[in-house]
């Protein structure tokens, strides 16, 4: 352990950057794609409506993301900054915590679904022709939801536990499978949506079983104990995951926010392609995400040993990485939109021509996004959870909700396809005047760790 975080305090920080992006950016972005996957097999081998109804249950991927960001990035930022700290046994404590209760919130969860699943569809909005379509997309959902909630928090544990290509691999494989399973419940045992959720399930199920081999080999450098219960710490733990919480909890407040407003303003071919574009998102918030989490440990063991400089130029490292990546996607969703959404559908000439003019706008916000994702991260890295959490609900849910008020009356369906750069563009206001103060806080610790150092 001591020799793992003595390489993240001393070696080359560019060099160890990169070490983790790879691994991350590769798993993050087979990880997008098996969520892409659903949807484009639904929208070729069932239909239209069905690809609708797979749009209106990604609130519920949302909330089983959300529980494992906030468990797992907080668990992988406090153990970080403890192990920075030289605080080993209070590493331990802490990934003990972390997974008896998000393995504890799955269970319920699990039962909860099962037993109210058509409740579940009728709160998210699925009308009377479409209610059935949605329960049978959410009846698998439901059954695999306490591995899909800690396949995503033991991502964020084993990676910055520094194994991310382990993590990578079991994205990949977990991929793989998921693509090939849709591929046979929906064209060979002709399941329909039910089977496409079922491969997702099957998928992740895979993907968390290839991570526990980070501890079957003895990999591990953090440990299960005896005696972790705590309240004080339980609440620094989801504190320090809040960030990421909000990241996610965002991600489906706008899609119910969409989808609601789409289905009164444009109808459910605006929803079939707003399924599309979410998806899309997807892949750009997992580059995001991957780019964020590369830089994660290396900001959180610094800055738990004080090494200030090291912190900002980590930050550095992963503002101009993710400020790339989002330039590149941007140029792809403005020359090849059509191409993308042929990819969802057949023959329907409507859903390709409309889709294609909502991806340019909608997209036209990803250099917006790419910062705000970094900025939302770096604060919780540092332990700053409410200004995280500020960043996180002004963009995903106070001016998401704001742009819809303004800009529908104005412009109707476009209205809503230009309100995420609305969002985002503010939020990148906001979010700066709080990381303006946030460097001035680190120099501020700097300056006294010189003093103290020099006297």
């Amino acid at each position: 352990m001591e020799q793992q975080d003595a390489l993240l305090k001393s070696d080359d920080l560019k060099g160890i950057f990169f070490r983790f992006l790879g691994p991350s950016m590769v798993g993050m972005f087979f990880y997008s794609i098996y969520c892409i996957a659903d949807i484009l097999f639904i929208g070729v081998g069932v239909s239209s409506e069905g690809m609708a109804a797979a749009g209106l249950c990604m609130p519920v991927f949302t909330i089983y993301n959300s529980l494992g960001y906030l468990v797992g990035i907080g668990c992988a930022t406090t153990v970080a900054i403890a192990k920075g700290q030289e605080e080993f046994r209070l590493a331990h404590r802490v990934f003990t915590l972390a997974v008896v209760v998000n393995l504890t919130v799955a269970s319920l969860i699990t039962v909860t679904g099962m037993l109210f699943t058509r409740q579940l569809a009728q709160l998210l909005g699925a009308t009377p022709d479409m209610i059935d379509l949605v329960v049978e997309y959410l009846k698998p959902v439901n059954y695999f939801a306490i591995p899909m909630i800690l396949s995503t928090t033991f991502q964020g544990i084993i990676r910055g536990d520094g194994n991310p290509r382990l993590v990578m691999v079991a994205m990949l494989v977990s991929s793989v499978m998921n693509v090939v399973l849709d591929y046979v419940f929906i064209f060979k045992f002709h399941l329909g949506i039910f089977g496409a959720s079922l491969a997702t399930g099957i998928g992740t199920t895979i993907g968390l079983m290839l991570m526990m081999l980070h501890f079957l080999l003895h990999r591990n450098t953090i440990f299960l104990v005896r005696h972790f219960w705590s309240l004080r710490l339980l609440r620094r733990l989801l504190k320090n995951g809040t960030g990421s919480l909000g990241i996610e909890l965002s991600a489906g407040v706008v899609t119910y926010l969409f989808n609601f407003s789409l289905l009164r303003v444009a109808g459910s071919l605006a929803v079939s392609i707003y399924s599309v574009l979410s998806n899309l998102a997807a892949v750009a918030k997992g580059i995001f995400n991957s780019v964020a989490f590369a830089a994660q440990p290396l900001i959180s063991t610094n800055y738990g040993a004080y090494q200030i400089p090291r912190v900002a130029k980590s930050f550095r490292l992963a503002l101009g990485t993710a400020l790339a990546a989002g330039g590149v996607m941007m140029a792809l969703m403005f020359i090849f939109p059509e191409e993308l959404m042929s990819c969802f559908t057949r023959d329907n000439l409507q859903l390709i021509t409309e889709g294609a003019e909502a991806i340019r706008v909608y997209f036209s916000s990803l250099l917006f996004t790419a910062v705000n994702t970094i900025f939302i991260y770096f604060l919780q890295s540092v332990e700053r959870a409410v200004s995280a959490t500020i960043i996180a609900i002004l963009r995903g849910g106070v001016f998401v909700a704001l742009g819809l008020v303004i800009l529908i009356p104005l412009l109707g369906e476009l209205g809503i396809w230009l309100t995420i750069l609305f969002a985002e563009g503010v939020t990148f206001l906001c979010g700066l005047a709080l990381m303006l103060r946030e460097f001035a806080r680190l120099r501020q610790i700097h300056r006294c760790e010189s003093g103290g150092e020099n006297a």
